[in-house]
């Protein structure tokens, strides 16, 4: 039994434990009165919000421990009470009428505590560099910079701690060589080394040293000089002086070619997340996967540098949600529900209603793993299949997927 102690008690903690802490059965019930105030909502997400959960090694050490009591001042709460309640939270399913409400939710749901509870459920299948993607995202933090890879390694189901050596004493330069030397996939491809090259400046390195060491790796791994990496793409000034450019008739062809109707259908998505590389040709031009999500991030990254709105582009399509599920699946949790969840909108096409559940049996982790057994019969009614999946997903925690996900189909 691990306990961790969050320290005095502050911000409404004493009326956030009381709250985490009720039986999972109650907690829905209590959610629907009026009793559970803005004021109750703003105290759990800041209780979930403290510095505590970000340190790489207290996420390494939740992340082992099979049973842990949370402590702040004289209240606490088990780890199974926390990850009831905040399951709770992200299935509510009652109507939230005010924006402050609704960002409270968003706030309990992103907040660094139901990101470690997470990835508790989903340790087994975490390499390294997903959980570096991790600590990059959600901004976990570490005193000593050699622990951002030292604390992870043995909550990693890769065999990357084999060949690194754990010291101390040795230059980051030389961890973070070991580092990129040691990953199977090849750190130098577009979609790896913008990520890796925000961890070195995490890691303490400078722009240009981070750089300089992925080019090192790409020239050892491919012999030859070919493209190699100069990081303006990633530059906050390079984004900047691209604004002019990035006009709204840009933005709506961008936003046009992720809403064609090639992309809505759900065997097309289930496809895509199926293979392990792909092409995408339009007319005359083709783009590669890797070259599609690094787009992608450029708009991501870009849409935080200006008030230009193109974030949406990063949201609005079932496509343009697909990459990023493929790519940074870890953290967007791939399980049924979620899935679901994505084609219960307009945008999204089946010709058979049931298929908006059949096309991702394959790709859910929930299902893949056998953790839900479903069996596609297109002789059973909608109504049937919809109601044993909602039950599945209710019976193991998952996120509700809401009688949306069939529209009003018979």
């Amino acid at each position: 039994m691990v306990l961790s102690w969050l320290g005095l008690p502050r911000d409404g903690s004493d009326d956030a434990l009381r709250i985490l802490s009720m039986p999972s059965e109650q907690l829905p019930q209590f959610m629907a009165t009026d009793g559970f105030t803005d004021q109750l909502r703003d105290a759990i997400v800041s209780f979930c919000e403290r510095t505590y959960w970000r340190r790489v090694w207290i996420l390494q050490e939740l992340i082992l421990a099979q049973k842990y009591v949370v402590m702040c001042g004289a209240g606490s709460v088990t780890s199974e009470s926390l990850d009831g309640a905040l399951a709770c939270f992200s299935q509510q399913a009652q109507p939230i009428d005010t924006r402050k409400a609704r960002e409270s939710y968003q706030g309990i749901v992103t907040s660094a505590a139901n990101e470690i509870v997470l990835s508790k459920r989903l340790a087994s299948f975490c390499t390294l560099s997903r959980w570096l993607r991790l600590c990059l995202e959600a901004n976990y933090q570490a005193t000593v910079p050699h622990d951002y890879l030292y604390a992870l390694f043995s909550i990693s189901s890769d065999n990357v701690k084999a060949s690194i050596e754990v010291r101390y004493n040795k230059p980051i330069a030389d961890i973070y060589r070991q580092l990129l030397e040691s990953l199977v996939e090849d750190p130098t491809s577009r979609l790896n080394r913008d990520w890796l090259l925000g961890l070195s400046q995490k890691m303490g390195l400078s722009h240009q040293e981070g750089i300089a060491l992925l080019n090192s790796e790409y020239l050892r791994r491919h012999g030859d000089l070919g493209e190699l990496f100069t990081g303006v793409g990633s530059e906050p000034e390079a984004l900047e002086s691209t604004t002019a450019s990035f006009d709204s008739r840009t933005r709506d062809a961008i936003l046009a070619f992720f809403k064609r109707s090639y992309s809505k259908r759900v065997w097309i998505l289930q496809e895509l997340f199926l293979s392990q590389k792909y092409i995408v040709i339009c007319g005359s031009k083709i783009i590669t996967d890797d070259d599609l999500h690094a787009g992608i991030n450029a708009i991501k990254v870009f849409s935080k540098l200006s008030a230009s709105g193109h974030a949406g582009l990063i949201k609005k399509t079932p496509a343009v949600w697909h990459i990023h599920t493929k790519f940074f699946g870890f953290h967007w949790f791939n399980d049924l529900s979620r899935f679901s969840s994505v084609c219960s909108q307009e945008d999204v096409e089946a010709t058979e209603p049931r298929d908006r559940i059949y096309a991702f049996l394959s790709v859910s982790w929930d299902c893949a793993n056998g953790l839900l057994t479903i069996m596609p019969d297109y002789d059973k009614p909608v109504r049937t299949i919809l109601y044993g999946t909602m039950k599945l997903l209710a019976s193991s925690n998952a996120f509700a997927i809401g009688v949306a996900t069939f529209g009003t189909s018979r």
